[in-house]
């Protein structure tokens, strides 16, 4: 019996040493230098595009198309000016509905607490009406 258990124990030792060393050659792996996220290289290759078509243009017609990739340059700087332009009317426009939203929410509030003092005042105000006949009350049944 104690072969099998130091036998099962070896295996069990064996697998865990296997499935240490693949984790630490996956994060090895994982830290490369070189080693990008899948999404990092799709955006390079997004960006290289251009540059790539414009290359294997050249190569097939024998003559530099640097006209056409400057007008690639400026038509993506004129769109990143567009964007900016976009970006900063949106974040006009919500500061513009925050700043509303916080007015209205404040008002609310403000409203809610007047409704919060006026019925604690109308409760006091039926508190006390009450204590008398509560005293007068307490008073007829000591006397008896």
């Amino acid at each position: 019996m104690s072969s099998q258990s130091q036998g099962s124990a070896g295996g069990t030792l064996m697998t865990l040493a296997v499935l240490t060393l693949i984790i630490l050659v996956a994060v090895w792996y994982m830290n490369l230098p070189g080693n990008a996220s899948v999404g990092r290289r799709i955006g390079d290759a997004i960006d290289a595009t251009p540059g790539v078509v414009a290359h294997a243009a050249d190569k097939l017609t024998g003559h530099e198309t640097t006209t056409t990739t400057t007008t690639t340059t400026t038509e993506t700087t004129a769109k990143v000016a567009e964007t900016k332009a976009k970006v900063n009317e949106a974040t006009t426009k919500v500061d513009a509905t925050l700043k509303k939203t916080g007015d209205a929410a404040s008002s609310a509030a403000a409203e809610l607490g007047n409704d919060i003092k006026a019925a604690v005042n109308e409760q006091k105000k039926q508190n006390a009406a009450h204590k008398p006949d509560h005293a007068a009350a307490s008073t007829a049944n000591s006397t008896e």
